[in-house]
């Protein structure tokens, strides 16, 4: 039995700034001088990312101060209450938004759509997105729902491996799976470096997929989830972990991290793969991370330019916004002009976990 994902989306807040106005807005904002102000801007400038989205509008102001920082900023900044009330306020539109957009593109009925997934790490509300987009959509009260919270970057892989099973079930289920993250809630300052690496490279967006077996005439399937992994590695729970704080979810992020991803991924790659695949006939949707964990991947694989421009391009346009993120690359591949059938997927996250799938381009 073949599941499918019918329809993917993105979306993002509309404002967005350049990464080197933004170096200079927290610089700016932090008086930060001499040794503390050049490495900000060398990690900013090396981080590959052009542009970001935020639902923090403070961004378009001259310094980070104003509804949301404050005017006091940074002697006084915003705690997890104030932080999470944004997330209620502007996470569920964002969610909404993604899904209108790949409802349209599967071309189905709502009354079709049989379970609702949201996935999402930088917010706390219940009843969760998956509840209120039942209500925003319209949803027979009937749809089944289920959230997936606080799992990090790869929240995604998890997400589409509930909505593969929940597909099998029956051939009639149709799951709506939306990825919703707002990072740009949770930039706080302390001056560690993993702390600036974090302010450099999170962004905000939500990402959307409808997935179900047995395609009617009227549907057009993109690609078949043929199969997914997991693998949790040992000595690694403090590499990379996402806490509540009372000045919001503060990111750790280790050095280390692309290291040990480089140590495991190609045994990884080999056992999701299987005995027919092999590296080079496959394209590379990898969850960009970071622009270490892509060289990390790309030196340690021996992968072409070709392979991973998706992840490259996201990253360069989006930033990484958490679960959402591979969504887009995954999005972006799919309308990509490919000789290549198969692709393969990585995301890694809080654990430190690699999530792995491998999909097969759909033909009609």
């Amino acid at each position: 039995m073949q599941t499918h994902i019918l329809a993917l989306s993105t979306e993002v807040p509309p404002l967005s700034q350049p990464q080197g106005e933004v170096a200079e807005k927290i610089i700016n904002s932090l008086s930060l001088k001499g040794k503390k102000a050049l490495i900000l801007r060398k990690i900013f400038d090396g981080s590959r990312i052009e542009k970001r989205h935020s639902v923090v509008e403070d961004y378009g102001n001259a310094l980070l101060e104003g509804s949301f920082f404050g005017h006091a900023f940074p002697d006084s900044a915003p705690g997890m209450t104030r932080r999470n009330e944004v997330y209620k306020k502007e996470a569920p539109p964002l969610a909404h938004a993604a899904a209108i957009k790949a409802i349209k593109r599967w071309g189905g009925l709502l009354k079709d759509i049989t379970h609702v997934i949201s996935v999402s790490c930088t917010g706390l509300v219940a009843p969760g997105i998956e509840f209120t987009l039942i209500d925003s959509l319209g949803l027979p009260r009937s749809t089944e729902r289920l959230g997936i919270n606080f799992m990090g970057c790869f929240g995604a892989f998890k997400g589409l491996a509930v909505a593969k099973s929940i597909a099998r079930e029956n051939l009639a289920n149709r799951v709506l799976l939306v990825c919703t993250e707002l990072c740009t809630l949770h930039f706080h300052f302390d001056g560690e470096i993993d702390t600036v690496v974090a302010n450099a490279i999170f962004a905000d967006g939500s990402a959307a997929a409808i997935v179900g077996c047995d395609p009617t005439p009227d549907e057009q399937p993109l690609m078949e989830i043929v199969r997914q992994s997991s693998l949790a590695l040992e000595e690694s729970l403090s590499l990379m972990t996402w806490e509540a704080s009372d000045r919001g979810l503060v990111m750790r992020l280790s050095s280390e991290v692309p290291k040990l991803i480089d140590r495991h991924i190609t045994v990884f790659a080999k056992s999701l793969l299987g005995p027919d695949l092999d590296f080079a006939s496959c394209d590379w949707v990898l969850h960009p991370g970071g622009k270490a964990i892509l060289e990390a991947v790309e030196k340690t694989c021996g992968l072409e330019e070709s392979q991973t421009e998706m992840s490259w391009n996201v990253m360069k346009n989006y930033g990484n916004m958490s679960s959402v993120t591979f969504l887009f690359v995954l999005e972006a591949q799919s309308q990509k002009a490919t000789s290549r059938e198969w692709s393969i997927g990585f995301g890694f996250g809080p654990g430190l976990s690699m999530e792995g799938m491998l999909f097969r381009r759909s033909h009609r």
